[in-house]
């Protein structure tokens, strides 16, 4: 290929420009990062590895990434503003690994058909990256979600170069990052075993160092890892996926809306990918060059069988999706090439040109992310372009959250005793800035309650001295905590003693705080107070550009 150098000059200012792009369109950390957050600063204080001092459980499912957020709070930054440099940096580094990955198929289609491409097919990947809504609005909530896109993609990268024990340290990264990485290892696997048969028929002998020079890796890394966590933590899995994922999950609470609203917010481009994917498997022969090709597809379709595996979760916008979109935009590149080569003549190649511009465009517009309108990647940058207050926007960036949840944790930390026991259903910004022992009414921080379920008479035997239900109309939001509230044995020994709600008008939520009646020592008020807590309209909107 042709100036390459000046190709990857582009791609790495691309890499470079995009953390001050994420600056100027997000602002906006998640609520679970804080849940990750919380663990860092026990760790960091000498606590270990908890949520509540004391108490080994793994309310976490992002290892790898956690540790590393532990060691820069070891020296002293601030964890909220690294997990966002950090994760826009993934966001880069995506686009040098997608890179990589188009050139491998590249390379064996060129040596296919004796061609010679054009470099600039090979900047797709980073534009496609540099303008895709789901990546930056992922890249800045704080959590390991574009990090654990970009170690797949690495080690997908790593694979298809049939560097084996590269390959096998990545997906091992793969698998400590996230509990389902190990799933892709197994892919994996099973393409390495093809390719292994593959090479018997046609160079009669089998390589067998090929296969242990993959598993070891993977068999040393993550089996130690999981024989420290039984050690550590009592359990195989992470207390999460006892919490979230129940039996049948998947058909008691189907995620196929999701992934339909998944792909047609993308704008369709995962059929394209797909489909066009299919037709090219159809049409060539060569067999190293389908063998790297349909790797490249099985795994973003692995991501998608996976989410349908589990069922619906409750998590940001299309979180669980994230990993399979730079597979896909890897295939929509590589489409864009291939029908270069098969089409000759310049108004063919200025077709090509056309449908490459069309599906950029079609990449940077968000039908709905399941946000609210203004947060899509088009309106922001929209909006910069209008003010380009770049200075305004680093000092956001800089800030720590408005949102209602963190606003209820500072107040908590203020009005409530350090000493009290809190039980509550958000345990994220509110857990992190309360700094109380909380019993997470959900179960991902709670054993009993992840493997026994939620129960009325299970709350009232741990006795905590107050329970914080997010709610809404003055009634807490869930219906399981909606029940209790009701129920006449509750009632009986709690009593609702403060509404806090946003001062802004555009969140209509509440927090419901609810004391034990034996703590208010006879002093017991006719009516909850209502407190508003936070920013005023204006400034929220301001701030936040709603």
């Amino acid at each position: 290929m042709q100036k390459s150098k000046q190709v990857w000059l582009i791609i790495i200012l691309l890499a470079i420009l995009n953390f001050p792009y994420s600056v100027v369109v997000y602002n906006h950390i998640g609520e679970d990062a804080f849940i990750t957050f919380r663990y860092v600063e026990n760790v960091a204080r000498g606590e270990g590895l908890v949520y509540n001092p004391g108490e080994r459980v793994e309310g976490f499912s992002n290892f790898l990434w956690l540790m590393i957020l532990v060691v820069f709070r070891l020296l002293g930054l601030d964890v909220l503003t690294v997990s966002k440099v950090l994760a826009a940096g993934a966001n880069s580094g995506l686009m040098i690994f997608c890179t990589l990955l188009l050139r491998s198929l590249l390379r064996a289609l060129a040596e296919r058909r004796y061609l010679r491409l054009p470099s600039l097919v090979l900047v797709l990947p980073a534009l496609f990256i540099f303008f895709n809504p789901m990546l930056h609005y992922h890249a800045d909530r704080g959590l390991e979600t574009c990090f654990y896109a970009m170690l797949l993609v690495m080690a997908g990268w790593l694979f298809a170069e049939q560097k084996w024990i590269p390959a096998g340290l990545g997906f091992s990264a793969v698998a400590l990052t996230r509990p389902e990485g190990i799933f892709y290892a197994g892919v994996a696997l099973l393409f390495l075993i093809w390719l292994m048969i593959w090479q018997s028929k046609t160079n009669a002998s089998l390589h067998y160092n090929q296969l242990l020079k993959f598993v070891v890796p993977i068999f040393v890394l993550f089996g130690g890892f999981l024989i420290w966590r039984r050690l550590y933590f009592g359990y195989w899995l992470p207390n999460t996926v006892y919490a979230k994922v129940s039996k049948l999950n998947f058909y008691y609470n189907p995620s196929t809306g999701l992934l339909w609203q998944f792909i047609k917010s993308w704008s369709f481009l995962p059929v394209i990918a797909v489909a066009g994917s299919v037709v090219i498997l159809f049409y060539e022969r060569d067999f190293r060059l389908r063998w790297r090709l349909l790797f490249l597809l099985a795994l973003p379709v692995t991501v998608l069988l996976y989410t349908l595996g589990i069922g619906y979760i409750l998590a940001a916008p299309f979180r669980h999706y994230v990993p399979s979109v730079p597979f896909f935009i890897v295939l929509l590149s590589f489409l864009c090439a291939y029908a270069y080569t098969r089409r000759a003549g310049g108004r063919a190649r200025l077709l090509v040109s056309a449908c490459i511009i069309i599906l950029l465009g079609l990449n940077f517009y968000t039908y709905n992310n399941l946000d609210m309108p203004r947060s899509r990647l088009h309106c922001r940058t929209i909006d910069f372009l209008k003010h380009r207050d770049f200075k305004q926007r680093w000092e956001w960036y800089l800030e720590p959250p408005v949102w209602l949840g963190a606003e209820v944790g500072r107040w908590l930390n203020q009005n409530i005793p350090h000493n009290a026991l809190l039980a509550a259903d958000q345990m994220g910004q509110l857990g992190y800035y309360s700094g109380h022992h909380i019993i997470d009414l959900l179960g991902l921080m709670d054993t009993e309650i992840a493997h026994s379920g939620y129960s009325t008479q299970l709350l009232l035997r741990r006795n905590p001295d107050y329970v914080v239900w997010y709610g809404l109309n003055g009634e807490p939001y869930l219906p399981q905590f909606k029940q209790t509230a009701h129920d006449p044995k509750f009632r009986q020994r709690y009593t609702l003693l403060y509404i806090l709600r946003a001062k802004n008008e555009l969140d209509r939520t509440e927090y419901l705080v609810f004391a034990r009646k034996d703590l208010l020592q006879g002093h017991q008020q006719p009516a909850p107070e209502i407190l508003y807590l936070g920013l005023n309209t204006q400034e929220f909107i301001h701030r936040w550009r709603i």
